[in-house]
This record gives C-alpha cells, sequence and structure tokens, in this order.
C-alpha cells in the first residue's frame, strides 16, 4: 500500500501515462506519487480551502485540478519542468547545493549534489513563475532524478 496521506484519502487518479498518481485527502492536501516505485514525490501540495474530493490530471499530464468540499477549484502545475523550478527555488540557499561537502563525506552524494547544483543553475535557480506555486520541501536527488527524466 502507498502510504504517507497522512489522513483519509477522498480521491486518486492516474496520469494518462500510468507514471503518476496523484491523491486528495481530508485534510485539505493533494500528494504526487511515482506510480513505479509507490514512492511519495515532494511533499503534499498544500492550498485547499477544505477536504479535497476530487482530482484528476489533464490530458497532457501537465496540470492537476483539485475539488474541495468548500466548493472551489484549484488548478496545480504538474509538469516534472515546473516541479524541478520549485525545488531549485527552494535549495538555492541550502548546504546541500551551496556546500555539499560539510553534509557528507560520501563521494556519490556529492556527485549527485554537483549534479544538481549545475541542473538548478543552468535553470536560473527555479526563477519562474511555477517557483512560488507550493510549499514543498526537496532533496538534491529528486532534482538530478526529474532533470535526467527530462534529459537535462
Amino acid at each position: 500500500p502507498l502510504e504517507g496521506n497522512g489522513s483519509e484519502v477522498y480521491s486518486v487518479a492516474f496520469s494518462s501515462d500510468n507514471q503518476r498518481i496523484v491523491s486528495g485527502s481530508s485534510d485539505g492536501t493533494l500528494r504526487l506519487w511515482d506510480a513505479q516505485s509507490g514512492s511519495p514525490i515532494g511533499e503534499p501540495l498544500e492550498g485547499n480551502g477544505s477536504e479535497v474530493y476530487s482530482v484528476a490530471f489533464s490530458s497532457d499530464n501537465q496540470r492537476i485540478v483539485s475539488g474541495s468540499r468548500d466548493g472551489t477549484l484549484r488548478l496545480w502545475d504538474a509538469s516534472p519542468s515546473a516541479w524541478i523550478d520549485i525545488a531549485c527555488k527552494r535549495l538555492q540557499y541550502h548546504p546541500l547545493l551551496t556546500e555539499p561537502e560539510t553534509i557528507s563525506s560520501d563521494q556519490e552524494f556529492y556527485e549527485v549534489a554537483a549534479r544538481s547544483r549545475a541542473v538548478c543553475q543552468q535553470r536560473g535557480w527555479g526563477n519562474s513563475a511555477y517557483a512560488s506555486q507550493a510549499r514543498t520541501s526537496w532533496i538534491g536527488d529528486i532534482i538530478h532524478r526529474l532533470a535526467s527524466a527530462l534529459g537535462q
């Protein structure tokens, strides 16, 4: 089972490419999941005013719509590119990317951090309109995995 919603799940949907799952919960959050591994992608998305009763991906998998008990709909950018921008903006000043050697002496960790920093620098540290969309926390290998999937 996929665990990590933190409260009752009212709605789920698969992306049309079967790569991701989105779930809507009674605590008003959405959570993205990697459909292959069953792992959550990032932290829950916050912003709905109340319980999320309905979620769906757009046909191109670039957006998610959620419907809440309070009668509102919210649109979320679900493109991997936007998520990389969000991650980069959040990690711009984090020691994980600025001083990875102070966090770990593991060479593989250092290489992942260096590649992640390079991706973020190339993208202007996530200075797009999407970067302020969601309150999330990320780790460097998420940036690298997403960038690798996009061939960047």
